[in-house]
């Protein structure tokens, strides 16, 4: 995860969206609180919680980290994401995100933050 990289906060239906640290320190938003894991720690949100990730140290390298998404699914997301030719606009993500059981709620941590 590179510096300032990340997606919007968001809230999944039904995925417990899960992440350990390989690498680096991860900034993780949980509703309002930040927490920073760094290597070897584990982080989980459950279904129905605003989160989101990011890298907020310019000067680290790309943190690597494990995310695991139980149950099964949120694939379908990203295939349809990596597909496009060109970057969705706010409509175009919020009916990719009904099709696959998410809903952006908020700003990436580096807005929230004002890291770009």
């Amino acid at each position: 995860i590179p510096f300032g990289a990340g997606p919007p906060l968001h809230v999944h239906d039904e995925q417990e969206d899960s992440f350990f640290v390989l690498e680096g320190v991860l900034t993780l938003q949980i509703g309002d609180e930040l927490v920073e894991l760094g290597p070897g720690d584990f982080g989980s949100v459950p279904p129905g919680i605003a989160h989101t990730f990011t890298n907020a140290n310019p000067e680290q390298p790309p943190v690597r980290a494990v995310n695991v998404m139980t149950p099964g699914g949120f694939d379908g997301y990203l295939r349809e994401m990596m597909s496009r030719t060109a970057p969705p606009d706010q409509a175009e993500m919020d009916a990719l995100g009904r099709r696959h059981g998410v809903t952006w709620v908020g700003p990436t941590i580096a807005g929230r933050l004002g890291l770009a």
